[in-house]
């Protein structure tokens, strides 16, 4: 899995990156 390729993926892959990085990336979530 590309979990770095949230640009070019799934918003499946965005979410599952979010939740795998422990929800650090809120700041990109409010994008």
């Amino acid at each position: 899995m590309e979990l770095l390729s949230i640009e070019d993926s799934s918003p499946t892959v965005y979410i599952a990156t979010v939740v795998f990085d422990g929800g650090h990336s809120d700041d990109a979530l409010r994008r």
